[in-house]
């Protein structure tokens, strides 16, 4: 009966916002910008695009890197870079499809070259 108690006891402790302390479910992101275009912020876009949301809005020039910033975001997700092109005032969009991301701290570099795109995680 103890064992019992104790289990259902755990269980609850395990449950709801006391799982925080255990599982990370929260993403810190930095991105750095190595593509020679401006990028005016990132977009976590749901994989069915029914849901966007803004993750980093910075002005990042090539070379720079931007804040940290926390959200909720674990799990498959698409990432839209809304950027500008040197010389246009256009703002072009490149999305990054089913990135998966996992709790914790992430550094993100993002590069172009001859119009392929990389997202790479460290």
């Amino acid at each position: 009966m103890k064992r019992v108690l104790l289990f259902i006891i755990a269980t609850l402790l395990l449950s709801g916002c006391l799982s925080h302390w255990i599982i990370e479910n929260e993403v810190r992101l930095q991105i750095e910008n190595k593509t020679p275009h401006t990028i005016l912020s990132l977009n976590v876009v749901s994989l069915d695009s029914s849901m966007q949301k803004q993750w980093i809005k910075e002005t990042l020039l090539p070379g720079e890197r931007s804040s940290v910033v926390s959200s909720d975001w674990v799990g498959s997700f698409n990432l839209n870079v809304l950027y500008l092109k040197n010389g246009e005032l256009d703002t072009l969009s490149h999305v990054f499809e089913s990135v998966s991301l996992e709790g914790g701290s992430i550094f993100a570099q993002i590069s172009e070259k001859s119009g392929f795109w990389t997202f790479k995680q460290k």
